[in-house]
């Protein structure tokens, strides 16, 4: 693991060790029902893998902690290439550089998963009943963060409404975004794992609520599907970005004096 990265940090205390390596004084481990086991960060000390001490107690074994090994490094291969959306106007480059922070969570999941099911017929017997749990509890809980559609549009709509009257675009993202992230996150970890548990994800998908079974959301997991392992297109597939962003209440737009943020009815 160590040949990977720059740095590889098991500290007593997870979240005060990723406020300290990120200069986030607020970040928090905690999702909803989901908490982060693993995290990689470009810090000082170069790439840096930091890992929860909870991975090495008895709740975990080793096809586990693979799991969220292989998730990291995803990222870590992700960021020796990242793409450049400096040829974009300012508002495509706001909607990519937006998208691709949920994309990569997804092509970072299904490359784990993936990995996760090849070495389960190597290393392993089989696969064991705490990592089947392990994925069932991670399907469910991203699944639950995102199914109660009357809670969410109205904490959106209280967002969306305060910003008709301040007009601070700043403010504004900084307001929704603690709204919709950790939602379209686990939207998004959703979409991978159902090429993993195909069977729960069928007999779970009628919890998902609005927008995450609306049309643009579908056509985004279809989209997600299709271009992986690749990079999303914005020549091809800016619409269709375009289009599952608007569900939250907002669109990019550019202006001559730059980039603006317009309201969109939900």
């Amino acid at each position: 693991m160590k040949g990977w990265f720059d740095v590889v940090v098991i500290p007593e205390d997870f979240e005060q060790e990723v406020r300290k390596l990120t200069s986030q004084d607020d970040y928090s481990a905690k999702r909803g029902g989901i908490y982060v086991l693993a995290k990689f960060i470009t810090s000082n000390y170069g790439k840096t893998l930091v890992l929860n001490p909870l991975l090495y107690t008895e709740a975990f074994d080793t096809q586990i902690r693979f799991h969220f090994y292989f998730h990291e490094t995803n990222h870590f291969l992700i960021s020796l290439n990242k793409t450049d959306f400096s040829n974009l106007s300012k508002s495509n480059k706001a909607y990519m550089e937006t998208i691709s922070f949920f994309y990569e969570e997804y092509c970072s999941e299904r490359f784990s998963l993936s990995l996760c099911e090849s070495l389960s017929d190597k290393l392993f017997s089989k696969k064991s009943q705490l990592f089947l749990k392990h994925l069932k509890d991670c399907y469910e809980g991203h699944l639950d963060l995102i199914s109660d559609s009357q809670k969410f549009l109205s904490n959106i709509r209280k967002v969306l409404n305060d910003f008709k009257y301040h007009a601070d675009a700043v403010r504004f993202m900084k307001d929704i975004s603690p709204i919709i992230k950790p939602a379209i996150l686990s939207f998004f970890y959703i979409s991978a794992f159902k090429k993993a548990l195909p069977d729960v994800a069928e007999k779970s998908i009628s919890k998902l609520s609005a927008p995450f079974n609306q049309p643009p959301s579908i056509e985004m997991v279809n989209l997600c599907h299709e271009s992986y392992p690749e990079d999303l297109n914005p020549d091809k597939d800016m619409n269709k970005i375009k289009r599952f962003i608007s569900q939250f209440g907002y669109e990019f737009k550019d202006y001559p004096l730059g980039l603006f943020v317009k309201i969109v009815d939900i």
